[in-house]
């Protein structure tokens, strides 16, 4: 305190208050930080935007949520975007999104404003909780706010609507991206493979490998039978799925018919073959940041690694 009443060296106030305070806040000291700032205040000396975010950020690193919201409150202060999204991040990873979206609103009337990288993460998290329903309200209040939703985000949308049985709706979801110029990257299309696969809808797996060569990504040897081609491409193709027709007059097996009725089941180890599927949707909820970073650093985009390293961190993530 002493350092602040005569100032630090050849610091201002201002400059050793700032200083203090990010010392404090990184041993987790939010208590005494907020003691300093609150007693200096009444001399004049006013705590810095990044002092209060840092004790923000405290405050969320301690999941004392409450209380961060009501300092925010009281000091009549909003971080920067990208803070507001690693403490959005903690709320959902520690409340669920829908308590966490509520945190969000009430920053918002403070001066939040949340941007794709927000609605991404709270569409891809509730994707993840099986709240389908909620994901696609972000996804709208992104088209209201005329924000870009990621690609990321409609891929989670797209694992979702399968997850939960609604695999006709993957189409929309995909025609959507297409339609907002949005390109489909290999992630896209591993969930639309394995969506498909797991609801044995063999001809829409055709018109998915159809897309893939549009989009220059299948790069498979050709294969005349489509699900043969979507298994190598998903790396199952060790699994040795066969397509059976079902000539059994006593319990029947049939699992799917073909278009003109014959009855026919996978001969596979169906158990496994469910749980493999099943993982592929589950990654799919959660972009790859990792893989993206080093495509760009292969192919010397550093600006765009860096931008997706920042991503991360606003994902409450560590990055490579």
């Amino acid at each position: 305190m002493d350092m602040l009443v005569f100032g630090l060296g050849s610091y201002s106030e201002e400059h050793a208050l700032h200083f203090v305070i990010l010392e404090l806040t990184k041993k987790d000291k939010i208590v005494e930080a907020l003691s300093i700032i609150r007693r200096v205040k009444n001399s004049g000396v006013e705590a810095s935007r990044g002092a209060l975010s840092a004790i923000a950020e405290g405050f969320c690193r301690k999941k004392d949520f409450n209380d961060m919201l009501n300092f925010l409150e009281e000091w009549r202060h909003i971080p920067e975007v990208s803070v507001c999204n690693k403490i959005a991040a903690s709320l959902w990873a520690n409340l669920g999104t829908q308590a966490a979206w509520l945190f969000v609103q009430k920053m918002e009337i403070l001066g939040f404003i949340p941007d794709s990288i927000t609605f991404g993460t709270f569409i891809c998290q509730s994707c993840r909780e099986g709240r389908l329903r909620d994901a696609f309200i972000y996804l709208s209040e992104c088209f209201s706010r005329s924000v870009e939703p990621k690609p990321y985000a409609y891929n989670a949308l797209i694992s979702g609507v399968f997850k939960e049985g609604l695999y006709r709706h993957a189409k929309y979801v995909f025609d959507d991206v297409v339609e907002r110029g949005l390109i489909p990257d290999l992630s896209t299309f591993r969930i639309l493979l394995a969506g498909y696969c797991k609801h044995r809808k063999f001809d829409e797996i055709e018109q998915v490998l159809s897309d893939m060569n549009n989009y220059s990504v299948n790069s498979l040897a050709p294969v005349e039978c489509a699900l043969s081609k979507a298994l190598m491409f998903l790396g199952l193709d060790y699994l040795g799925v066969k397509v059976k027709r079902d000539n059994d007059v006593g319990l029947p097996k049939a699992e799917f018919f073909d278009s003109v009725g014959n009855g026919l089941y996978l001969e596979t180890d169906s158990e496994k073959y469910e749980t493999l599927l099943d993982e592929i949707l589950d990654t799919g909820m959660v972009p790859d940041f990792d893989s993206a970073i080093i495509t760009e650093c292969k192919h010397g985009n550093i600006e765009s690694a860096l931008e997706l390293k920042d991503e991360v961190i606003q994902w409450g993530r560590k990055s490579l």
